[in-house]
């Protein structure tokens, strides 16, 4: 009895592992002054005409930016920080590797001064820079 119950515990164990890695399929770390982000490329056409699919919501990840500089300890972040953001692909042999995707940066002292993630847009629009990121001459090319 005690080998099935353990049995079952590891299955639902490795289940909800393996669920909220799907869940949380970008990852950020910060060193220094340069916060990573990598994360999945956006498709196109796939949930409509012309109409971007986003594995990893941008909101998301501009949240948790967001969030990493309006705590007690994190409002004392000073200077100008660098988001390098890099895709998550597929290359030619079926293996996973990281693409660079390109960078912006902040200033720590003004992303603190905003009451919530919803304002501090107005500053850095995480959305838009990524939108930018990953189709830089518009949706099929054109602006």
């Amino acid at each position: 009895m005690k080998t099935i119950f353990k049995l079952t515990a590891s299955i639902i164990i490795a289940f909800l592992a393996a669920s909220i890695n799907d869940v949380f399929a970008y990852s950020i770390s910060t060193k220094d002054h340069v916060i990573t982000v990598k994360m999945e490329h956006p498709s196109v056409g796939i949930v409509g005409l012309n109409a971007v699919g986003w594995s990893d919501d941008p909101d998301d990840i501009g949240r948790d930016i967001y969030e990493s500089f309006v705590g007690f300890f994190d409002s004392r972040k000073k200077g100008t920080y660098t988001v390098e953001v890099y895709w998550k692909v597929k290359d030619s042999y079926g293996k996973d590797k990281l693409d660079y995707a390109g960078s912006y940066t902040f200033l720590a002292e003004e992303m603190s001064k905003y009451e919530s993630y919803f304002y501090s847009k107005s500053y850095r629009n995480v959305p838009d820079i990524l939108f930018k990121m990953a189709f830089p001459n518009g949706i099929g090319g054109r602006r």
